[in-house]
């Protein structure tokens, strides 16, 4: 196994930043507050009655509120992950409870993490000892990783600014937030 067949950059489409979703739920709130606003003031001119004018303010309030939580979600997932990941590969632990420790969430949740991982194909052929709690991958992988502690100069292709990445992992640009490769 090649340590670039492991980590973020192998075909993990499914797992993005929230970002649109966190757009779309701003955009959703804003109009909702805005609409609110105005039917407070009496700006808000409809045939309809102010009962069905409330009800649709709480529904698009509610569908951006709605997106707003799972995009912060779906975000704190994908950091979550790329820490998992550089301390798996780049610091060599292993140990479920010393990973949580280092990120700061319980060892349950670094279980369904790389579970989570393994599933999405950040770790092929690696497994959870749930005895022990230890995240096993393929010891070839362990010593291939040491030596790609390389760092690279991207350049980001929605803003163009450029930040530095560890060769092998996806980061996230400095400037836009876009996932670099």
């Amino acid at each position: 196994m090649n340590v670039k067949d492991y980590g973020m950059n192998v075909k993990n489409k499914n797992v993005k930043p929230g970002k649109k979703l966190i757009v779309w739920g701003y955009i959703c709130v804003f109009f909702a507050f805005t609409s609110l606003l105005m039917l407070i003031t009496g700006q808000l001119d409809s045939e309809h009655t102010v009962a069905a004018n409330l009800l649709t303010i709480f529904l698009i309030g509610g569908t951006g509120a709605s997106l707003l939580y799972f995009g912060y979600k779906k975000k704190n997932t994908l950091l979550l992950h790329k820490k998992i990941e550089k301390i798996v590969l780049y610091q060599n632990e292993t140990n479920c409870v010393t990973i949580a420790n280092a990120v700061g969430v319980s060892h349950n949740k670094v279980i369904i993490a790389l579970k989570e991982m393994i599933e999405c194909g950040y770790f092929p052929n690696a497994y959870i000892d749930e005895n022990s709690k230890v995240f096993v991958l393929p010891r070839q992988a362990h010593q291939e990783v040491n030596t790609a502690k390389e760092n690279s100069l991207l350049k980001c292709p929605n803003c163009g600014g450029t930040t530095t990445v560890i060769k092998g992992s996806i980061s996230e640009c400095e400037w836009c937030g876009s996932l670099l490769k």
